[in-house]
């Protein structure tokens, strides 16, 4: 019997990083990406039609910051888990982000499969600093 694979919706403004993004998770046989947004107001849009499990968003945005928009996602759908992914390593984002209900913060600089990683472990409610943020 297949497992169902982990439901992915990526958030990130920059085209190149998000379609890199998918092409990493999509390379795990149990990860299928099932939407994506430029915005978070796209997203808002978007994210009720392809019911992810996991949202994967960029802390800066254009408009309306993935930060000050994580609490709407949240609320919009309840049982989401959201990791965000910055280049913004220091303190206080990644403290707010789970402050806010992040269940993960990763950093730009990760290695790829950091990313698989992190993406599992937000899916299965626990939470995920990447490693190079942890020990701060």
């Amino acid at each position: 019997m297949a497992i169902d694979p982990i439901r992915v919706f990526l958030v990130e403004d920059h085209d190149l990083v998000r379609a890199g993004l998918r092409q990493l998770l999509e390379s795990s046989a149990d990860i299928r990406v099932v939407g994506e947004a430029a915005s978070a107001e796209e997203a808002f849009s978007l994210l009720k039609e392809s019911l992810p499990q996991v949202l994967v968003l960029d802390v800066s945005l254009p408009g309306i910051s993935g930060l000050d928009a994580l609490g709407r996602f949240l609320h919009l759908l309840p049982g989401l888990q959201v990791l965000m992914l910055s280049m913004h390593e220091s303190h206080p984002l990644p403290d707010l982000a789970l402050e806010r209900g992040a269940r993960g913060y990763l950093s730009k600089r990760y290695a790829a499969e950091e990313l698989v990683l992190a993406v599992h472990q937000v899916a299965a409610g626990q939470h995920y600093v990447s490693s190079d943020i942890a020990p701060r």
